[in-house]
């Protein structure tokens, strides 16, 4: 397992972690990975979460050799629908538990099981993504893509990619909040001003 946090130092990661990581490329920014396929486990005292073992799993580190932002697969292989979305499922629901909350849920809501999500799933051009923040402190993107597998060429199977990192998406309340002072602001000065819808 690799326990770890955003902007954790990465020595720290490589102690308290059970699977072997190396230690950063001599380089200002990078990534490394497991020695093998490993769990997540997200060490934030409340905003934590774990995830199944992952064949890909990236960890970028920054110029100070600090824990920047993860990159993984949950899964071993190319999975069917019904699979993928006990996985996403079950790491929305710790997600929900610890005090993570949707960024944009009315464009991108909640994965759930039912026919609405397989069938988003099933025909979605560019895959199915969406998109959980923990305070002012983490978000996590979580999508899915559908692969042609020749072993099962009567059954797709899917790929999840999720990416955590410090927030990089406004939210909705965010967004109208920035509008609102703008608004206000061009009011004041006595000047025209279009509202930005999302």
């Amino acid at each position: 397992m690799i326990e770890l946090y955003i902007g954790e130092p990465w020595d720290e990661m490589q102690e308290n972690s059970t699977a072997f990581i190396k230690n950063p490329a001599d380089m200002l920014v990078g990534y490394e990975s497991p020695e093998y396929p490993s769990q997540l486990f997200f060490d934030d005292k409340k905003f934590h979460f774990h995830t199944p073992k992952a064949k890909f799993f990236v960890v970028l580190f920054n110029e100070k050799k600090k824990v920047h932002s993860i990159r993984i697969s949950p899964q071993m292989d190319l999975l069917p629908i019904d699979d993928i979305l006990k996985i996403i499922v079950d790491i929305e629901n710790q997600l929900k538990e610890n005090g993570w909350f949707l960024v944009l849920p009315k464009e991108n809501p909640a994965f759930e099981d039912n026919q609405y999500w397989r069938d988003k799933i099933l025909h979605a051009r560019n895959g199915a993504s969406t998109y959980w923040q923990a305070a002012d402190k983490y978000q996590v993107a979580i999508s899915v893509g559908g692969y042609d597998d020749n072993n099962w060429k009567h059954e797709k199977r899917y790929l999840i990619s999720m990416s955590v990192g410090k927030p990089w998406i406004m939210s909705d309340e965010e967004f109208d909040q920035i509008e609102r002072k703008n608004e206000e602001k061009a009011k004041r000065e006595g000047k025209p001003y279009v509202r930005l819808v999302r």
